[in-house]
């Protein structure tokens, strides 16, 4: 039999079989060398060896006007490489063993380098922003000179069936001296906005809270904390304007009011998550805290420390909480030196979860953007480079602690084709890794049972053609063993996003599996514009440079993009509202901004969005008109007669169908289920999905 060998430069891989499917995306086609063979942009073609023949080709990729050719897709042939793919065919060979995938990665020439998508599929997996109705919420008066970096939460606090964001912040500028003298970060408003069955309003946070400010949060959470019935509101605190610990609240809800009660120590608090720590059935707090103010004389770090730590707040079961530091793998208590007594430093990282992740009943902790140096040196404290787990977390007087044991290393470093990017992670100030892991967070992606890990991550830059950004998707092996599989779990991402800070899991189209919404703030570059009486600035999103996203979950452990320049569509659609003003609140600012999702009772998706015009802050209701389906385009497949059909699934599990499609034979996977699919007894959707 043959062996296929593909050889580039010194890399060598070998094979066998004697089909070749090449596939081309958006952006351009792949021909080879001698001119035989050509796939245009769009399509998905196949060159067949015939049976005992040698064959030879180098194969070529060829952009279309305004795309440039990135790399080879990893998982395929010549994978992660930039050159021509040279193949190799040799032997005798009887049968199609193996089919290689040739898949070109193209971008545009007017977005960022690293924006190429993963795993392209036909359009029918895109929900159409039309699906979407906007209305402007209301708008205040800002007479600020600094902005305010926004996070959300989402919950029901008064019980009525509609859901309730809570949105505020950390200030970037505005800061003041207090009377001790210190620099202070100015407070950031807090919003509390009711998503009802026909519109969204901006409620009193005064009346409703006691104050309409924070000194300055990144993590806001409803939840029943003290298990009474009513969800509750917790803000921990975080500023990096300038970079101090700030306020934690949490307002506890006894069905009446919420009342604020303060949690010790303040901290700035990048990323954190709720779990129940030591399994009393109450659920804890844990995050990544730059600083704290945290009591640090008896600690044989303090001397190189920030007052950073891995904090764990556990719950007292009547809405307090006390924090243990977790700092080491060792117990500290009456050492002067914890590298004396066999201890590592365990950094905070940028971000933290827990979950039980292994075969024994108690949770583990996942710690992202944590350690330096490609050698795993646990004993330096900058960022960047490395993921871990705690095991075996124990608690002494004062301190947790716990066993390191590492995970895959993130996306950025693992491919080659980013090696030589730029990063602000990559100056002393930050560390030696490229990556900046910015969010962590622990659910079963493939429906097996166990806890998978899924890390979002970013190349961080101000230039938006250096940046990119990512889903890792860990997945559990069994009993705590992980494996990356991000280049096969996603589908129909483009990496030149921006990364999402404030990401949110939720099922969107009622199928029963959980899907991921990212939410971010995008990249956005000044341009020269008229307004009506003078010539300034507007800023805008470059090309695929996009943020927000919406990844809906197949069932089996892949997520696909279905809306993410639908986003830039519904920027210029709230713009439209500010022009129907004329000028009277120009210039206006919008485009770009986070995108914060809700859910209606009636199962129909929302987002509440913003921006700045003329010293005003506008405030946009986006809200789908109907649910989302499963179904091409998010439409209903139950009205063709296939309940519980789901594109996405149906077209990640059968790539020739995907080729049918790009063809043109079929419009849509549903149409091939129809008319082909069922009657060869293909699924049309995953083991446990809910039909509706």
């Amino acid at each position: 039999m043959y062996s296929r060998m593909i050889v580039l430069g010194l890399s060598l891989s070998v094979f066998t079989g004697c089909k070749i499917n090449m596939e081309a995306p958006e952006g351009g086609g792949v021909t080879t060398a001698s001119g035989d063979y050509y796939c245009e942009a769009g399509k998905t073609c196949e060159v067949d060896i015939p049976d005992g023949e040698a064959w030879a080709g180098t194969f070529i990729a060829q952009p279309q006007p305004g795309y440039v050719f990135d790399s080879w897709q990893s998982g395929g042939a010549c994978g992660g490489q930039s050159e021509p793919c040279s193949i190799s065919l040799l032997g005798e060979h009887t049968a199609y063993d193996i089919e290689a995938r040739l898949i070109p990665m193209f971008r545009k020439a007017s977005g960022g380098k690293h924006a190429v998508t993963l795993n392209p599929l036909p359009t029918s997996v895109l929900i159409d922003d039309g699906l979407f109705d906007i209305r402007e919420i209301d708008h205040i008066a800002v007479e600020d000179n600094y902005s305010t970096i926004k996070y959300f939460g989402l919950g029901d606090t008064d019980a009525d069936g509609n859901p309730e964001v809570f949105v505020s912040g950390w200030t970037d500028g505005g800061s003041y001296i207090d009377t001790n003298g210190e620099e202070r970060p100015a407070n950031a408003r807090l919003q509390v906005f009711e998503a009802g069955p026909d519109a969204t309003e901006l409620l009193d946070a005064n009346e409703l809270l006691g104050r309409s400010t924070t000194d300055g949060t990144a993590f806001i959470r409803v939840h029943d904390f003290d298990r009474n019935g009513h969800d509750d509101l917790l803000i921990i605190g975080h500023n990096e304007s300038p970079f101090v610990p700030t306020e934690n609240i949490l307002f506890l809800n006894d069905g009446n009011r919420l009342t604020p009660r303060s949690i010790e120590p303040a901290m700035a608090m990048h990323e954190g998550n709720l779990a129940d720590i030591n399994g009393d059935g109450y659920t804890d707090i844990i995050g990544s805290a730059y600083m704290s103010s945290y009591d640090w004389s008896d600690d044989p770090a303090a001397p190189f420390s920030y007052g950073d730590a891995v904090m764990i707040l556990i719950n007292d079961q009547n809405g307090g909480f006390k924090a243990w530091p977790l700092r080491f793998n060792v117990s500290i208590e009456g050492s002067a030196d914890f590298q004396e007594i066999g201890g590592q430093w365990i950094h905070t990282g940028s971000a933290v979860a827990a979950a039980n992740l292994d075969d024994d009943p108690e949770a583990e902790l996942v710690i992202v953007d944590a350690y330096d140096g490609s050698n795993g040196d646990v004993s330096t404290s900058s960022y960047g480079s490395s993921s871990i787990i705690i095991d075996n977390i124990r608690f002494d007087s004062s301190r947790a602690y716990g066993d390191i044991k590492p995970l895959p290393i993130p996306y950025f470093h693992k491919q080659d084709r980013f090696k030589d990017s730029q990063s602000k992670f990559l100056s002393s100030e930050f560390g030696t890794g490229r990556a900046h892991d910015i969010q962590v967070d622990l659910f079963d992606m493939d429906n097996d049972g166990d806890q998978d890990i899924l890390v979002s991550s970013m190349l961080w830059n101000d230039d938006y053609k250096e940046s990119a950004g990512v889903l890792q998707f860990l997945q559990n092996k069994g009993n705590g063993r992980f494996s990356d599989i991000t280049d096969k779990a996603l589908y129909n991402y483009n990496l030149g996003n921006q990364g999402g800070h404030d990401n949110l899991l939720m099922d969107v189209n009622g199928d029963g599996f959980i899907d991921i919404l990212a939410v971010d703030a995008s990249t956005r570059v000044a341009e020269p514009h008229e307004w009506t009486g003078w010539i300034g600035e507007i800023y805008r999103v470059p090309d695929q440079a996009w943020a927000n996203e919406v990844l809906i979950n197949t069932g089996n452990g892949k997520f696909v993009s279905t809306l993410w320049e639908g986003f830039a569509e519904l920027d210029q659609r709230t713009e439209s509202i500010l022009k129907s003003y004329g000028p009277t609140y120009e210039p206006y600012f919008l485009g770009g901004q986070k995108y914060f999702p809700y859910l209606l009772a009636d199962g129909r998706l929302g987002f509440i969005t913003y921006g700045v015009a003329n010293e005003r802050e506008f405030y946009f209701d986006v809200r789908a008109n109907s649910r989302l389906h499963t179904g091409p385009n998010a439409t209903d497949p139950s009205r063709h007669g296939a309940a519980g059909y789901n594109e996405y699934y149906y077209l990640t599990e059968n790539p020739d169908v995907v080729a049918l499609v790009k063809k043109g034979e079929f419009e849509n996977g549903l149409e091939h289920y129809l008319e082909i699919g069922k009657a060869e007894g293909r699924r049309a959707f995953a083991e446990g999905a809910v039909v509706r």
